[in-house]
């Protein structure tokens, strides 16, 4: 007979962070912890100091780039593996490139925790792929509806149009955006236009 998990949370909020006790890890912990599950290369989810690390192998340069010599395992979006009495598996967030959702499961309970997420198709990573679970973790930093953003080829387009204007006045273009996932989505998004 297989022993049956106490009903709770499988995922529980704790000073390092979010936590899976079933699995023994805790998912982009704030504090070091011993084993680490990362959502994707940001610095406010992927920190120093944890034992060991599992992330989406896509991101691994990012990580190794951010994080030094650290002990880190790449896993291919889908494939499933072991913590502990949970089966964890990262599948694409749609965020930038290498960002993940953690999908846990535990006796036949499903739980799914995303970093930082995006619903509409980037040229620069995996697009977001929905993930049927019990229980759905999100961040959601412009998850209020007064948040409605143009589409992507307006903006691209408006970016254009606003270096040519400074070109032609002889002025120097300089956009500001994050070196990691804006940068890379602006140069593929006004590459397109």
């Amino acid at each position: 007979m297989t022993p049956v998990r106490p009903k709770g949370d499988l995922v529980q909020m704790r000073p390092e962070g979010l936590y899976c006790p079933a699995g023994n890890f805790h998912i982009d912990p704030w504090r070091p912890v011993p084993t680490a599950v990362i959502t994707h290369g940001h610095s406010d989810h992927a920190r120093t100091g944890m034992g060991s690390y599992h992330a989406a192998a896509p991101g691994l340069p990012i990580l190794r780039w951010r994080l030094g010599e650290q002990d880190v395992t790449g896993h291919a979006y889908g494939e499933s593996f072991t913590l502990g009495r949970a089966r964890v598996s990262l599948h694409p967030a749609g965020h930038v490139l290498g960002s993940a959702q953690v999908r846990i499961e535990v006796d036949g309970e499903v739980w799914v925790a995303s970093g930082d997420y995006k619903r509409q198709v980037d040229p620069t990573c995996a697009e977001f792929e929905v993930q049927a679970c019990d229980t759905f973790i999100t961040e959601a930093t412009f998850g209020l509806p007064i948040y409605r953003w143009p589409e992507t080829p307006a903006v691209a387009a408006e970016m254009i149009a606003w270096r040519e204007e400074c070109a032609a006045r002889g002025e120097a273009a300089i956009l500001y955006c994050y070196a990691l996932g804006k940068a890379q989505r602006v140069l593929a998004e006004v590459a397109e236009v």
